[in-house]
């Protein structure tokens, strides 16, 4: 079930970085605008030219297509602790000193050898 999922999470998250939801939402913008066309068209018998009428003052889907995910003001924020994050990262932590043995005795059991 998870595996199922996730699967469905990464078609969305695909689907919305490479433009497909917004492709498809557009052309369904299209086909309105089209059947309206041929409704018009039914009623005079004469083509009359259909105006594009949705817009992203019309349609909230359209607006939310385009909108900015983060404000600008944020961003910088985010950065700046990003830079700071790594820069404290990088200080080193004060280690205990080991003692490091010169020479291991070769008899017996393992000592350190002065």
């Amino acid at each position: 079930m998870r595996r199922i999922v996730t699967f469905l999470l990464l078609i969305a998250m695909a689907s919305f970085a490479t433009g497909l939801t917004e492709r498809l939402h557009t052309q369904h913008h299209e086909y309105e605008d089209a059947v309206a066309a041929a409704a018009a068209l039914e009623k005079s018998h004469a083509p009359v030219p259909s105006p594009h009428k949705h817009s992203e003052q019309d349609c909230p889907i359209c607006a939310q297509f385009h909108t900015p995910i983060i404000a600008t003001a944020h961003a910088a924020w985010l950065i700046d602790t990003g830079v700071w994050v790594r820069y404290v990262s990088m200080l080193a932590f004060s280690q205990q000193s080991q003692d490091v043995p010169s020479s291991l005795s070769c008899r017996g059991p393992p000592a350190v050898a002065c």
